[in-house]
């Protein structure tokens, strides 16, 4: 295991993820197959893992399922993590003193990992970080924070006092439970501190937005940034949305700033494959940091992010 010090880098912060994310799987795993017989979970399992597949197909995902919480997790959570953190690191960006980060779509809080990640590798752990997520799915975030507990519960226990420790131990977060359409109401408090930035993200969810929201929402919040990504599939839909604003963003490739395999998390995968004795090609194939590669996403940026 990579030790976590006093200077963190992505690959110390990746492997505590990657610890975190078995950890968690198998817990979770156990509490849903409670009850049930090895036919039943077999079968649930490739219910699930059928579900989380439709996002290859552009299609939605079952999200009000636990169980496709579960799988979603140990599948793109890292990409997604990874595909923010290298824009940033890409970027240069340099976090301001006070930042505030409305989360639209937030999932299971991979924004709120890469930013703690960013913030610590660059050296950034004085930033104050604050972050609203909001999210239709309450299983997805229920299992994003179950996640993000035991991610800094491990930081606490073996590297207390690093800067990662720091960043994580200073965040402060409030995650809802939300419908995209009832944010238009929704106003967070701009801090009192003159130095205080916004920005507003949106990773691989801002399509399902309504077209006229985003204009009402950069007006009513006031973000300086904006970060709204999509599967390349979805470019079209993502340019919907941004079409009232579109004079206001730029387009840009993300290089991936991390690469190669969980491992593990796909050996939770591979063991409960054996397990179960179930041939699915979601559990079979690697977990990658890139898999589904970053560079092919269509990424719209405003502001901060230009």
């Amino acid at each position: 295991m990579e030790p976590l010090a006093g200077g963190e880098s992505v690959g110390s912060f990746g492997n505590v993820i990657d610890r975190a994310i078995a950890k968690v799987a198998e817990r979770e795993f156990r509490r849903l197959s409670r009850g049930l017989s090895d036919e039943e979970v077999a079968r649930t399992v490739r219910i699930a893992l059928d579900e989380v597949a439709k996002t290859g197909k552009c299609r939605t995902p079952n999200y009000d399922c636990e169980w496709v919480a579960l799988f979603y997790l140990t599948w793109f959570q890292a990409r997604q993590i990874n595909l923010v953190y290298s824009l940033l690191d890409q970027m240069q960006v340099e976090l301001p003193r006070d930042l505030h980060v409305v989360d639209l779509g937030c999932g299971t809080l991979g924004v709120q990992f890469a930013l703690a990640a960013f913030a610590a590798t660059r050296d950034q752990a004085g930033t104050r970080i604050s972050l609203t997520g909001m999210d239709i799915s309450r299983p997805m975030i229920a299992i994003g924070v179950e996640l993000w507990d035991c991610f800094t519960d491990m930081i606490r226990k073996e590297a207390h006092g690093s800067l990662l420790d720091r960043v994580t131990t200073t965040m402060s977060t409030k995650i809802m439970a939300t419908d995209p359409t009832t944010v238009r109401t929704f106003c967070p408090e701009r801090d009192h501190r003159p130095a205080t930035d916004r920005w507003l993200t949106s990773i691989h969810s801002a399509y399902h937005l309504p077209q006229d929201l985003l204009p009402v929402l950069s007006d009513r919040w006031k973000p300086e940034g904006i970060l709204l990504t999509a599967h390349s599939r979805r470019a079209s839909d993502l340019a919907r949305v941004v079409k009232d604003m579109s004079y206001q963003f730029g387009g840009m490739k993300v290089r991936p700033r991390k690469e190669g395999c969980l491992r593990q998390t796909t050996k939770w995968r591979h063991q409960l494959c054996r397990r179960l004795r179930l041939r699915h090609p979601l559990l079979k194939s690697a977990v990658e940091w890139n898999g589904n590669p970053i560079e092919k996403d269509d990424v719209r940026v405003a502001g901060t992010f230009q």
